[in-house]
Formats: C-alpha cells, sequence, structure tokens
C-alpha cells in the first residue's frame, strides 16, 4: 500500500502534507519542509493503516487544498 502524490507549487517556501482519518483526527505528517518551486512526487507508504477513506491536505504558501484518498488492500 503505497502511492504517490504529485503538486506543483509556484514559488519556493514551505510544504505541508498532513494525512487525516474520516473522523478528521490527523494520522501522520508526511512533509514539512522548504521546497522550491516547481513540480513534486511523494512516494507515501501507507503500510501501518487499515483500508478505508483517508484526506490530505496540503499547504503551501498562501494555497491550501484537502483531497480525499481511498486504502485498499
Amino acid at each position: 500500500p503505497c502511492t504517490t502524490i504529485e503538486f506543483i507549487i509556484p514559488k519556493n517556501g514551505q510544504v505541508k502534507l498532513e494525512l487525516y482519518n474520516l473522523l478528521g483526527e490527523k494520522i501522520a505528517d508526511i512533509l514539512n519542509e522548504i521546497r522550491s518551486a516547481g513540480n513534486h512526487k511523494i512516494d507515501v507508504n501507507l503500510n501501518h493503516l487499515a483500508s478505508g477513506v483517508y484526506f490530505y491536505k496540503l499547504s503551501a504558501a498562501d494555497f491550501e487544498a484537502t483531497k480525499k484518498m481511498l486504502l485498499l488492500r
């Protein structure tokens, strides 16, 4: 159970990627570092999680997005 999350950031800055369960509880901080502008890929290992619906939140500069993810085993 591994997935790749791809994203583009328009300018250099702090990037956070957080994983939440269906109840809105934060499960993990996947990424929290300064990244350069451009395309990025993050490989995420979800081996420790049960099958179900999860959300990941990407925050970069003045941008924030939350996406749904379905984990099937």
